[in-house]
């Protein structure tokens, strides 16, 4: 769908309960997932086909680097539930 970065554009902002602010989408990082920059913060945006605007998380979605690689809090979540106690 989208094949030209940086797109450069308002956008919904999570952390403004979605008003519109100029976002950039930097990279496809999967099948509708984007990789967003608003405010010097990267974080995950996903598209939104029945508005036609992109919806940035910069509230869950933030990126960080650990060891050079891109980690997004939703990700390492996953799984969390099932790891081990401590003394369990």
């Amino acid at each position: 769908m989208f094949n030209r970065f940086p797109i450069r554009e308002k956008m919904h902002i999570h952390s403004l309960n979605g008003e519109l602010r100029e976002a950039t989408i930097l990279k496809r990082i999967g099948e509708n997932k984007y990789l967003a920059e608003y405010n010097g913060v990267q974080c995950h945006a996903i598209y939104i086909p029945f508005v036609d605007r992109f919806y940035v998380d910069d509230k869950y979605g933030v990126i960080k680097e650990k060891n050079g690689i891109m980690i997004g809090k939703l990700i390492e979540n996953v799984g969390r539930k099932n790891l081990p106690t401590k003394g369990g």
